[in-house]
């Protein structure tokens, strides 16, 4: 019989590759929201690009693509970036949001020199308007295995 520590011990090791956590944005119907993505500076920028989904070896369904100076591809108007594309915020604002405007997006930055590529998937959970306040938090989930230790 295998002991109950074993079991919780081989469990633990496999958690970190079967949970994907993503830092969450929540917003509010009609309003604004503002999905962050940040790069350092000093690597230099080539080109980013926002889309809807996981992040992989593209942005996915392509919402919004700049080279850093200026935004050659823009599906709609609701997207925009308005952080210093230089100064290295290339976050995405989404105006007039909508239920549907829930899920998965990706910032995927190509930047110059050794460090490549970066991405990072943000998952975006759009409420109804049930009140009068603007209500938008930025919140980063843990992983299942903080949750655990915490047992």
């Amino acid at each position: 019989m295998m002991h109950p520590q074993v079991l919780l011990s081989g469990l633990l090791l496999l958690l970190p590759a079967a949970v994907h956590c993503f830092p969450e944005v929540r917003g509010v119907v009609g309003h604004p929201v503002k999905l962050p993505c940040t790069y350092p500076v000093s690597n230099g920028i080539s080109s980013m690009c926002w889309g809807r989904g996981e992040c992989g070896d593209t942005c996915g369904q392509t919402l919004i693509w700049a080279d850093g100076h200026k935004i050659y591809y823009q599906t709609n108007n609701r997207y925009q970036l308005k952080g210093q594309l230089l100064g290295g915020d290339v976050s995405l604002t989404i105006e007039n949001t909508t239920e549907s405007d829930s899920g998965l997006y990706c910032c995927r930055v190509e930047m110059k020199g050794p460090n490549g590529v970066q991405r990072l998937t943000v998952s975006l959970q759009v409420q109804p308007d049930n009140s009068k306040e603007d209500v938008i938090s930025v919140t980063v989930c843990g992983s299942m295995r903080d949750a655990l230790y915490s047992l």
